[in-house]
């Protein structure tokens, strides 16, 4: 599942196709906490990304879990983690 966001990341377009992406996973049920953490661990042991993209998205996946700790929107902070890996990737 995860190399398919994977893959759905780096082939998005543009805002509107990750705010789709970002909006079925929630919908499906899926766990933001550990999907981003999964992502992470994803990107981290990918050898076509970068050291400099990994760490990036290594700092976007700590701020996301920290902003839902302490109580934020799931939602939003998939979408926001969603849309800075695909414009980390895109850079």
């Amino acid at each position: 599942m995860v190399a398919s966001i994977f893959d759905q990341i780096d082939k998005a377009g543009g805002y509107s196709a990750i705010q789709d992406l970002a909006q079925s996973l929630i919908l499906d049920g899926y766990d933001t906490q550990q999907l981003i953490c999964k992502l992470n661990l994803f990107y981290a042991t990918n050898p076509k990304v970068s050291d400099l993209h990994k760490a990036r998205i290594a700092e976007i996946s700590a701020e996301s879990d920290f902003k839902m700790v302490q109580g934020g929107d799931e939602e939003l902070n998939l979408l926001h983690t969603l849309s800075s890996i695909n414009r980390v990737i895109k850079a």
